[in-house]
């Protein structure tokens, strides 16, 4: 059956005016899944090589690291647990990563308590079937946060932990073959939070950022992983989350931190040499614990994402491309949200987001809802949506049966019709 003129013609002029298919949060699918108890933290990869993203949970009062399997459509296996040695306690942060060279994601988990004033490094090595073996390293005292990068040049994965209770961080470097018995320690500011690596001078050298009650250190770093430089920055009473990324494109990195206690964030612009200008301050959720940078909106510059741990809430501001950010909008989670990642767990094309929430042992998967009108499936509703839909109708294709009566028809032609007018969230 075709399809007549004037109805190609009636779908023609939707064509105005139509745009990107990008989700705004408030529009986002949520799913919730059980991780433990206390979850408070999130890492994401293959573990089981079949090409779907799995996520592993730092399982903070469970003593265990959770590892739930995805199965490609947003769906998690049942999480299956890691416990850290008897005894041990505190695992409240982690990290993916390739540590023994073998092409398969690995995990690094902190123990907080290892016997008195000692703390460890648990490494999970995968085994390729999304099992793991278990083996743990020396740390500073007190690990609360942990990050990883070849820190050396030796084209290998180094870890870097953020000590709260010995006011410190230690870097870990590999072996190659994911043993991390080589270490040192630094002081930092009191009560470090959280540690980052990211190359802020721009030298191909990764550098450490640490946040710590009050302010943030950044810590360049040479190729051979020497500390060479280091400056201090004020970000408010209680700085937690820390993330990196040009927000004004001026092709250089900035800083953006999160103050816990105030409720604000921090935007450090980056002269592109390590350095960061006075910052600017966003308001956002009451206890903005984790922040990330994602282009929501399609529109080609970098968006701010925050859990807000009190108000139980994830937020979203858009920027306006030259690093100002709008109103948030939020959208609720599990309870007491620390952390979040970002990431394409279902397979779309477009990036999740999950939070691990602490007091309700679950995390929060929020994904796009299907675009019915978006047949070609590139995330913007134009002409070659249009073109494909009286494609699939004249063939008589089950897709084009909009209304699911079994006929191809007005009433289907209608259903896009209003559909595209819509758009997708």
């Amino acid at each position: 059956m075709g399809i007549n003129t004037s109805i190609s013609t009636l779908i023609g002029t939707l064509l105005i005016g139509a745009g990107a298919a990008h989700a705004a949060i408030t529009d986002l699918d949520r799913s919730d899944f059980p991780a433990g108890n206390g979850p408070s933290a999130i890492a994401h990869g293959d573990f089981n090589q079949d090409g779907v993203t799995d996520l592993a949970i730092a399982d903070g009062l469970g003593n265990a690291v959770a590892v739930l399997l995805g199965n490609g459509d947003g769906g998690f296996m049942p999480a299956v647990y890691y416990h850290a040695p008897a005894g041990n306690t505190d695992v409240s942060a982690i990290v993916a990563g390739d540590f023994d060279g073998d092409g398969i994601d690995d995990l690094a988990a902190t123990i907080g308590y290892a016997g008195l004033n000692q703390s460890r490094v648990m490494i999970l090595t995968a085994v390729g079937d999304g099992t793991f073996v278990s083996k743990d390293f020396l740390t500073g005292y007190g690990p609360i946060w942990i990050d990883t990068g070849d820190l050396d040049g030796d084209g290998d994965l180094d870890l870097v932990t953020a000590n709260y209770s010995s006011r410190s961080f230690t870097r870990l470097y590999n072996d190659g073959e994911g043993n991390f018995d080589n270490y040192a320690q630094q002081i930092t500011l009191r009560y470090p939070k959280r540690v980052a690596l990211e190359d802020v001078d721009q030298d191909g050298d990764l550098d450490i950022t640490i946040s710590s009650n009050y302010g943030v250190m950044v810590y360049k770093v040479d190729a051979s992983g020497m500390i060479v430089a280091s400056r201090q920055y004020l970000a408010g009473t209680r700085p937690k989350g820390i993330a990196f990324g040009d927000i004004d494109s001026d092709s250089f990195t900035d800083m953006l931190i999160t103050d816990l206690v105030t409720a604000r964030v921090f935007v450090f612009p980056g002269d592109g040499l390590g350095d960061f200008a006075a910052s600017t301050v966003v308001s956002v959720g009451s206890g903005p614990s984790d922040i990330a940078l994602d282009d929501i909106d399609g529109d080609g510059d970098l968006d701010m994402l925050i859990t807000a741990q009190s108000d139980n809430t994830i937020q979203s501001l858009l920027n306006d491309s030259k690093g100002g950010f709008g109103s948030p909008l939020s959208r609720s989670t599990g309870t007491t949200p620390l952390a979040m990642i970002v990431c394409d767990v279902n397979n779309d094309g477009v990036n999740d987001i999950t939070t691990a929430n602490y007091d309700a042992d679950t995390i929060s998967f929020f994904a796009s809802a299907a675009c019915i009108a978006d047949f070609t499936g590139d995330g913007v509703l134009d002409f070659f949506d249009v073109s494909a839909f009286i494609a699939a109708f004249n063939a008589q294709s089950p897709d084009a049966d909009l209304n699911g009566d079994g006929s191809f028809d007005f009433f289907d032609v209608s259903s896009f019709i209003g559909l595209f007018s819509a758009g997708c969230p």
